[in-house]
């Protein structure tokens, strides 16, 4: 596997840990550092490549210290217990904060892809994938903005909210892993026609 495809599939493999939260008796058997240590390692290696991979793995950086600290939070909540505190607003906002910051992640490492894509001659691709990146940000950002208003509506519309939100959030994140299984799949084609 040549060195890009195989760093685009570190990508795809952290992104992918991150995404799932398997969790066994409150404890999480994935926590998120793992996934973004994985994609901290692949940017490492697509650095050279695009000026926005260095800006994506600054990111992945601060979120693997932010993961550190998600460790630690309190034990999830039942809605039906869930009372407004101030503890309860600094987790409503750290979670904001974590989401905007993976969404600046993606953002760079995709323009960093399609800037690889440009170069490589992978124009289609790189179309593909702005359009994607346009879809990804509106509808993550979507999701984010509903987080407040869980502090404001009853109980049932906040299942409702949060269901809506967690669903767009894991569609988009699905998009974008696809998109990066389309670039290493088109990096490998690449790399089998020229022989290398």
């Amino acid at each position: 596997m040549t060195t890009i495809a195989s760093s685009i599939n570190k990508l795809f493999w952290g992104l992918l840990l991150v995404l799932l939260d398997v969790k066994i008796n409150q404890l999480d058997i994935l926590p998120d550092i793992i996934g973004y240590l994985i994609v901290v390692s692949g940017l490492n290696q697509l650095q050279p490549h695009s000026k926005y991979f260095l800006k994506a793995k600054i990111l992945a950086n601060i979120l693997v210290f932010v993961s550190i600290a998600a460790i630690f939070q309190a034990p999830d909540i039942p809605i039906s217990e869930f009372v407004p505190s101030n503890y309860s607003l600094f987790v409503l906002l750290f979670s904001t904060a974590s989401g905007l910051l993976h969404i600046a992640l993606i953002f760079f490492a995709v323009h960093g892809l399609m800037e690889l894509a440009v170069h490589h001659n992978l124009l289609e691709l790189s179309a593909i994938s702005y359009n994607r990146l346009a879809i990804y940000l509106v509808f993550s950002f979507l999701a984010l903005a509903a987080i407040p208003f869980i502090l404001t509506i009853g109980e049932t519309n906040t299942i409702y909210l949060l269901l809506i939100s967690v669903m767009i959030g894991i569609i988009m994140e699905m998009m974008i892993l696809l998109l990066f299984r389309k670039y290493r799949g088109a990096f490998l084609c690449q790399a089998q026609e020229k022989g290398v």
